[in-house]
């Protein structure tokens, strides 16, 4: 079993994946790493012999790395990922929601629920929290949740970090 640790500036985790922003952790991960390690303590470095397995962002993580290197590993099992579909980023669908932090209706507007327990009572909304961590570090650095997502998938911004959120700033 190898657990692998890949901190970098805007989490405590690279999502296992190359990234324009975060960096080539993917292939760092199974043309250099993984091969390293079987070297070293006899693996049989052979596809059939390599699984993934994870929960949360690992689940996500084990589902990426076998949808992007599919013939490097013999199976994932992804428990609790965290979202794979941007149709369900959190409670946001990027391609139809007009607006991440408020859910609009024939009567008005209110808050988008960002996490609720397991009974249905709304714990926090999405706005708040996004904007958390925006105070708590510039150009998606928060090291939290949504800056990773953000660095993971967004381009470079002009400035050389990812690109702006889209929220406004306050002068």
């Amino acid at each position: 079993m190898l657990l692998i640790q890949h901190a970098n500036p805007y989490y405590d985790d690279s999502y296992a994946v190359d990234s324009a922003n975060v960096g080539p952790y993917g292939a760092a991960i199974t043309q250099e790493l993984i091969p390293e390690v079987e070297k070293r303590y006899r693996g049989i470095g052979q596809p059939w012999a390599r699984l993934l397995t994870g929960g949360s962002t690992g689940g996500w993580e084990a589902l990426a790395q076998q949808v992007f290197y599919p013939d490097y590993f013999n199976g994932a099992w992804a428990f609790c990922p965290d979202p794979i579909d941007f149709r369900a980023y959190q409670a946001v669908n990027i391609y139809a929601d007009t607006n991440a932090f408020w859910t609009e209706g024939p009567f008005g507007r209110v808050p988008r629920p960002e996490m609720r327990e397991e009974h249905g009572m709304l714990l926090a909304t999405m706005e708040p929290a996004v904007r958390r961590e925006e105070v708590m570090g510039t150009h998606g650095r928060s090291t939290e949740q949504f800056g990773i997502w953000q660095a993971v998938f967004s381009p470079v911004g002009a400035d050389g970090y990812r690109s702006p959120s889209g929220i406004p700033r306050r002068a």
